[in-house]
């Protein structure tokens, strides 16, 4: 058991646990490994606590970067171009491991061919568990992800293979890699029973982030599922009625509709405001005073994705475009990626100021539905993918006869140069300017 061994150790702002992490991986049973800290631009004294502990380590093999933040999923990317083990561990800064974990784990993949090694997690608090150690099934890892970021991976299953740049700051890096590696590169997944980590649940990431943890995981778990709509149909069919069957259509019914309104010499407040329960789908009658000259409609609190959202004058029947948004128009699709969805209107010019907002919700929760979402929108890319592919031969064939042309027009200059050059058509030439002169 010699397998060398890249422990990558990531750090943002955890100078009170940061020790305790480091010390744990010095005083591992197994010693053929690397050491490799990573600060991702920490604004306290977690890089004075690093310092310090290199400089006192019994540990041969450490290797100390640091760089200005730019988020985890970026940092365990640039790790993999400086590491050089046969397997990699990931090792979060506020976490720590037994004395016996590398051992067990790599001694776990050694017995089993096992390409990742994942364990239990127990919070250092209340010695309870955080993560339960399950045995590997696919369609349970699409619903739940209990493999964690700290297991043990063969670096030859990795390849080039990275983390999304997508879930930068955002939710489930580590279930989104492990996934990939699983049914991209069959990877075999196998638990070890033999030892656990220590997995602290802070403060920061619980009650108070709660919600904005919340709408990240949504967009995390969306982005995700939509990469295997079809490789994997029914396991992301049953991960869907899991989680956004109940949870998204939960959410989304208990929000409300927020059309704010102001004169020109005003702001946009709460005292001037019409309130309306949030729809799948829903036309709503408006009528503002003569004096209103700004509208701003806010489409519920969480991210969300729409048919069609139209602001219909009632008696002309145009549709105004916003003049301010935060969301993505592809056509009449409208996209808002992040939270609290606004949409901003200029009627400073329209005399009758009765309306109508419209708007259709794409299906969020059944992925075998001819408007789910990800279906929609991999049709109309499959769509614009084809008029490429025919706007590219089509100018591949005017650039064949472009070039057709170009060579014909050569060739008729070089004739024509020919001729004029030779002396059959110079002689003939001098008479008749000759003859033109006489006249």
């Amino acid at each position: 058991m010699n397998n060398f061994v890249s422990v990558i150790v990531t750090c943002y702002n955890h100078e009170a646990y940061i020790k305790q992490c480091l010390e744990s991986i010095e005083q591992q049973t197994y010693r053929n490994f690397e050491l490799i800290i990573i600060n991702d631009g920490s604004t306290d004294r977690s890089a004075e606590v690093i310092e310090a502990f290199v400089e006192q380590t019994n540990l041969e093999k450490v290797t100390f970067l640091s760089h200005e933040n730019i988020g985890l999923v970026k940092t365990r990317n640039k790790a993999f171009d400086v590491l050089k083990g046969e397997f990699v561990l990931f090792v979060d800064s506020d976490n720590y491991l037994t004395p016996n974990f590398l051992e067990e784990l790599v001694q776990k993949a050694q017995e089993s061919q096992g390409d990742i090694i994942y364990t239990r997690l127990i919070n250092p608090d209340t010695q309870r568990e955080v993560l339960p150690l399950e045995s590997f099934s696919l369609s349970r890892l699409f619903k739940s992800n209990f493999i964690d970021s700290c297991s043990l991976v063969r670096r030859s299953i990795i390849g080039d293979v990275r983390y999304d740049d997508y879930l930068n700051g955002k939710r489930l890096e580590d279930f989104d890699f492990f996934l990939y590696l699983i049914t991209h590169k069959k990877a075999k997944a196998v638990p070890c029973e033999t030892t656990f980590f220590y997995y602290r649940v802070l403060e920061n990431s619980m009650s108070g982030q709660a919600r904005d943890l919340m709408l990240k995981y949504y967009q995390a778990y969306v982005h995700i599922l939509g990469k295997y709509v079809n490789s994997y149909p029914e396991e992301v069919r049953a991960a869907s009625d899991l989680h956004f069957g109940y949870n998204i259509t939960l959410d989304y019914y208990n929000q409300k509709v927020n059309i704010y309104y102001s004169s020109k010499d005003e702001t946009l407040s709460e005292d001037c405001k019409f309130s309306y329960d949030f729809a799948q789908s829903d036309q709503i009658n408006l009528q503002f005073d003569a004096s209103v000259d700004q509208v701003r409609i806010d489409l519920s609190e969480l991210p969300s994705f729409y048919k069609y959202v139209h602001l219909e004058v009632k008696e002309s029947g145009e549709i105004l475009q916003p003049a301010l948004t935060n969301g993505y128009f592809l056509g009449d699709y409208v996209i808002f990626a992040n939270s609290d969805p606004q949409l901003v209107y200029d009627i400073s010019k329209i005399a009758n100021k009765e309306f109508t907002l419209s708007y259709e919700l794409f299906n969020l929760t059944d992925i075998h539905a001819t408007d789910y979402v990800v279906n929609v929108l991999s049709e109309d890319i499959d769509q614009l993918n084809k008029e490429l592919d025919e706007a590219f031969d089509k100018y591949t064939k005017l650039q064949s006869e472009l070039e057709f042309y170009k060579a014909e027009l050569t060739k008729m200059t070089h004739q024509y140069n020919t001729v004029i050059n030779s002396r059959r058509w110079i002689i003939p030439t001098k008479i008749i300017n000759f003859l033109r002169r006489k006249k």
